[in-house]
């Protein structure tokens, strides 16, 4: 019998020792899990900074683009439409054409009576430092049929985001 009792003994102990593998080799997997999904997170993290000065740059044209269309539809047309007929005024316009109308933060900001005001002072780069209210502007592109509508605009910012990009 005692050859029996010192058979079940060693098998109790392979067991536990069996056991001890598949704990230490849980534990492990846990461990590497962990790792990974800290990695994953970090990367992510690292994207969506990266991508700040990208979309803050994409507010600010947005934001460009809307204030000269806001000027050209609801001002500027309307004051050079004036006394001229449809041709006159299609005329004047294309010349424009290639050219663009280029209406700088400065001028947007005053040609309301100041109603956009609070909205130019959100154009800054990510230094907190103000665009240039000269450089920075909207460029209106008249085209044909030359009517109210009738434009493209493109947005010229001057807010120092090359200079911060190349710093990186």
């Amino acid at each position: 019998m005692a050859k029996k009792e010192i058979i079940k003994e060693e098998e109790k102990k392979e067991v536990k020792n069996t056991l001890s593998d598949n704990e230490k080799k849980s534990k492990m997997i846990q461990i590497c899990l962990i790792s990974i999904g800290l990695i994953v997170v970090l990367v992510v993290v690292m994207f969506l900074t990266r991508g700040l000065r990208l979309s803050q740059e994409e507010k600010l044209s947005k934001s460009l683009t809307d204030l000269g269309k806001e000027f050209y539809t609801e001002f500027y047309y309307d004051e050079i439409s004036k006394g001229k007929t449809s041709d006159e005024l299609a005329e004047f316009l294309s010349g424009f054409q290639d050219v663009g109308i280029k209406v700088n933060l400065d001028n947007l900001s005053r040609y309301n009576d100041n109603a956009n005001e609070e909205e130019i002072a959100k154009f800054k780069n990510e230094k907190d430092e103000a665009c240039d209210k000269t450089n920075t502007r909207a460029v209106i592109y008249p085209k044909s049929p030359y009517g109210k509508n009738d434009f493209t605009i493109k947005a010229e910012l001057d807010c120092g985001f090359e200079k911060a990009a190349e710093e990186k």
